[in-house]
């Protein structure tokens, strides 16, 4: 089953290593650091006084990162033993692979002899077998030398190489060691320091405009009366149309103090109004607080910034001065907090603890042994505590959670957290890139890890969604989707033992959970505004902890357990009747009965009236379950797993199925339109209501592929609306006409074709019409569209406009190559458009490359070993072309001297089950296509 991250990994650190003075503890969600040392001033330098005389002139060939990369792995890294030298070196090659369509690197089985080609060129390496990181790195310099010498480093940045070649060597140790590029590590610092000068609003791309999710409560932009779904149509006078995100952002940050006029367009203006704002401190994660009924104090914490001890204790202030001085209790919301600063959540800990351990941390091979201990000082008055945290709660929430558990201090309510026991260190690089580096585990009180595992809460809820089918857009048509139902979300969020190359799993495990509540969560509208301070009153698991701490008398952890018996109990009774009822209400029986006996029934997956699933289409699938046993099967499931991204994850509830009877539920599901032809296994498993499987089956799903459509385009600017000499000139509005004709098989989807400014233009021009789309083209038909632009000002620092014509296909694409192979960034056909200033405005044709598959393998194939043949041709020529076997790459050719045909051909192994064979060209215009062929290799039992 594909399962669902929610958030990206991230990092922590320990100060007994010295290097650096912060700890830092994150886990599954956003990338957060310390500060670190100056490496000038005792940190880095200590280890490399080359730092103070570094120049900013680059050498690929010198891996001056990666040299002191690789020390500190030797010297610092948590678990030598995990450190495979040949390994790192194969990851590297294949992550530089990755990056650059134009190389090919192939080490041979003995790791003695290396074939490289870069573009054009064609070589080989003798390689000393690598043994340790000195043979590593000569390894790889003699790699960075071919390719510092053979790229083109007007198109490749060198740096970014390198990059490369490090978190490959970082990926073979842990999915939490990572490179961070300059760019990166500077947004990474901002975040981590919990404030920054602003307006104080979220903003998304929608359709090419920026739109405001939501102003944050307090900030400059929610006092001026800006409402989610402005459109933020000018920053300081220069127009928004088709603006990169991070470029507006960059925009409207600024010093605290500073003003900006921003012009905004809403439903009911006739035309955009200017709001001038005064930039302020903007807190972005800030820890809120709401006073509850019952005096109960709500304390939300998104991450654990720099700036979370002081704002934690600004909000108990607050909450004890609005409920009369004292609160019958707390909650510690945590839900989807990954991690943060770790002197932080000790900090915030030690607020509540008068003594005793709040963490351990062990170091590589337990050499140091660091403990952060509660001190008796400002410690909060002792009111009962209730943690609620959630699957992605992670690292420093997880420290939280388990020193006030394990102290007995506050119970914890939710779902078992994200399982992240591991210690990362931030190391800062001279040219303002960062190393995350695994230096240490994490121990909470009782010297328990929690590596693989998590925090298991005392007040396990069980969130269940049952709601009627609503009406869905298909096609531009209004039909009926499914049901609603979802019992076991919880079981699709990866955890850290599911990452790739995680740490050990800790052999422990955490005391389960001392109550079990299921409970129905109520029905809301998605399309309603977002806001960043939602009400606790309406949040149904805030609300049962405010009950149970009106509760409670007493105010340690057994305390909240001993009072919460009644409110559960009652609680659950209610809760498993709405249960019943919303399944009745759709025709379910959900009633529960004994146990029944093993593999007594039978299940088969079906395409209701057809043989196969079609994309572009909405068709029912049929799940059939036969009882063939004697006795009734209750409250029962069943959940596929399949390599078919259509059929994989998805729930048919059955409830009750007597004796002898056969039962079907249907679902309806949407093939994307460019699905591949596929053949997958589909495993489908039997559950009852506590998850445990009581059947097992498995079908086969077949997937008719479509032909696609193929683009090829002409383009022309034009001043027809000035003075038509043909010549661009301030004041004129200026036109680009595009003709796209669909030159492939298939029938287009939506086309969309955009213009973006490009550096440095600034308000010289300003976009009038930034997007048109071609909808459903069929083979051979054409249609134009225009996008416009005023010529305001001639640029100074410029001698030609630059302009970057993108076309997106967002229905009928390779899906198979973006999607399920990755390749998401040649969904876009992107071509930068110069218009010379005082000379003729230029025009130009395009097309993208054709691949012709001579020789395929079927569908379905009894031998592992297959070929793949083609010709890939271009009218331009053909730059290069790359065959892959999934995300490897295994073969390619270049077009040399501007070749307009190359010929492929290359013989793969195929492993059982489903697998992904996609080539890809490029033209000597940067435009690109792909083919996929999934071919399935049955599993033999």
């Amino acid at each position: 089953m594909q399962r669902v991250l929610r958030h990206a990994i991230a990092v922590t650190s320990l100060s007994a290593l010295v290097l650096l003075g912060y700890h830092i503890a994150t886990g599954s969600g956003a990338a957060v650091a310390s500060v670190g040392a100056d490496p000038g001033s005792g940190g880095l330098s200590d280890f490399w006084p080359d730092l103070a005389t570094f120049t900013t002139g680059y050498s690929l060939s010198s891996l001056s990162n990666l040299r002191k990369v690789d020390a500190l792995i030797d010297q610092q890294y948590v678990d030598p033993e995990r450190i495979d030298h040949e390994k790192m070196f194969r990851a590297a090659l294949a992550a530089t692979e990755r990056m650059l369509p134009e190389v090919l690197l192939d080490l041979d089985d003995k790791g003695e002899s290396l074939s490289m080609e870069v573009g054009a060129y064609h070589g080989s390496l003798k390689v000393e077998r690598i043994r340790n990181f000195s043979t590593l790195e000569s390894a790889l310099r003699k790699v960075a030398a071919v390719l510092e010498e053979h790229l083109d480093a007007k198109a490749v940045s060198l740096p970014d190489v390198e990059y490369a070649l490090i978190n490959g060597i970082l990926g073979t140790l842990d999915p939490h060691s990572v490179f961070l590029p300059p760019e990166g590590s500077r947004e990474m610092q901002e975040d981590n320091e919990g404030e920054f000068g602003g307006l104080g609003i979220s903003i998304k791309s929608d359709e090419g405009y920026l739109t405001i999710e939501y102003p944050m409560e307090g900030t400059p932009a929610w006092k001026a009366g800006l409402k989610a779904m402005d459109r933020i149509v000018r920053i300081e006078g220069e127009e928004t149309l088709n603006m990169d995100l991070k470029d507006a952002v960059k925009r409207m940050r600024g010093p605290a103090g500073t003003k900006i006029t921003i012009s905004i367009m809403r439903e009911g203006f006739d035309v955009p109004q200017d709001f001038t704002l005064t930039r302020a401190v903007i807190k972005p994660n800030e820890v809120w607080a709401r006073l509850m009924k019952g005096g109960v104090g709500f304390i939300h914490i998104d991450q654990f910034h720099a700036q979370v001890e002081t704002q934690l204790q600004e909000c108990l202030l607050q909450l004890a001065r609005e409920n009369g001085g004292q609160l019958k209790g707390v909650i510690l919301d945590l839900r989807g907090n990954p991690g943060g600063y770790l002197h932080q959540a000790v900090a915030m800990v030690d607020q509540f603890l008068k003594d005793g351990v709040i963490v351990s941390t062990v170091d590589r091979n337990s050499r140091n042994r660091e403990e952060k201990v509660a001190r008796d000082t400002g410690m909060e008055p002792q009111f009962p505590i209730i943690v609620l945290m959630s699957g992605t709660s992670a690292s420093a929430s997880e420290i939280v959670a388990g020193a006030l558990k394990n102290q007995e201090r506050a119970a914890i309510m939710g779902e078992r957290s994200f399982g992240k026991g591991s210690v990362q260190n931030l190391y800062p690089f001279q040219d303002e890139s960062r190393l995350k580096l695994t230096v240490a585990r994490y121990l909470t009180p009782g010297d328990h890890s929690i590596q693989g595992v998590g925090i298991s809460p005392d007040i396990e809820l069980n969130a269940s969604l049952v709601a009627p089918a609503q009406e869905i857009t298909r096609q531009g048509q209004k039909v009926m989707g499914n049901p609603r139902i979802s019992l076991f979300y919880r079981d699709q969020y990866i955890e850290e033992a599911d990452l790739e190359g995680a740490l050990t799993r800790s052999e422990e495990s955490d005391s389960p959970p001392v109550y079990s509540l299921r409970y129905l969560l109520p029905v809301v509208d998605d399309t309603a505004p977002r806001t960043d301070r939602p009400d606790p009153e309406k949040d149904p698991e805030a609300v049962l902890a405010r009950d149970i701490l009106v509760a409670t008398k007493g105010s340690r952890r057994a305390d909240v357990l001993r009072d919460a018996e009644r409110i559960l109990s009652a609680q659950a009774k209610s809760e498993s009747g709405r249960l019943s009822e919303a399944f009745k209400g759709m025709g379910i029986d959900w009633s529960a009965c004994a146990a029944p006996a093993p593999d007594q029934v039978q299940l088969k997956l079906s395409v209701v009236g057809d043989d196969m699933l079609r994309p572009g289409s909405l068709q029912e699938i049929q799940l059939t379950a036969t009882n063939t046993g004697k006795q009734p099967v209750c409250q029962s499931l069943v959940r596929t797993e399949s390599a078919t991204n259509t059929v994989d994850g998805l729930e048919f509830y059955f409830g009750r199925i007597d004796p002898g009877r056969v039962l079907s539920r249907t679902l309806k599901v949407a093939v994307a339109d460019g699905y591949p032809a596929e053949v997958a296994g589909v495993d489908l498993s039997l559950l009852d209501m506590s998850g445990a499987v009581m059947a097992r089956g498995r079908s086969e799903i077949r997937t008719a592929g479509a032909e696609l459509p193929r683009y090829a385009w002409s383009w022309r600017f034009d001043d027809s609306a000035g003075d038509k000499d043909g010549i661009a000139e301030p004041g004129e509005l200026i036109s680009l006409f595009v003709d796209v004709k669909n030159v492939g098989a298939g029938p287009g989807g939506s086309l969309s074709v955009s213009i973006q400014k490009g550096a440095g233009i600034g308000k010289s021009a300003e976009l009038v019409a930034g997007t048109f789309t071609v909808e459903d083209l069929k083979p051979g038909a054409s249609q134009s569209g225009s996008l416009t632009f005023r010529y305001q000002s001639v640029p100074t620092d410029l001698k030609e406009l630059p302009f970057e014509l993108n076309l997106r296909e967002s229905e009928r694409y390779d899906y198979a190559s973006i999607v399920k192979a990755q390749f998401y960034s040649y969904i876009v056909q992107t071509e930068e458009l110069k218009i010379p200033l005082n000379a003729p405005l230029p025009s130009g044709s395009r097309e993208v490359p054709v691949i012709q598959i001579t020789r395929a393998p079927e569908g379905v194939v009894r031998e592992a070993r297959v070929t793949l043949s083609g010709v890939a041709t271009d009218d331009a020529g053909v730059r290069d072309v790359i065959l892959y076997l999934g995300d490897k790459k295994i073969a390619y050719a270049s077009g040399e001297d501007g070749l307009k045909s190359v010929p492929f051909s290359t013989t793969i192994d195929l492993a059982p089950g489903n697998n992904l064979l996609v080539v890809l060209v490029r033209d000597t215009h940067g435009l690109t296509s792909t083919r996929a062929v999934d071919v399935y290799l049955p599993v033999t039992p």
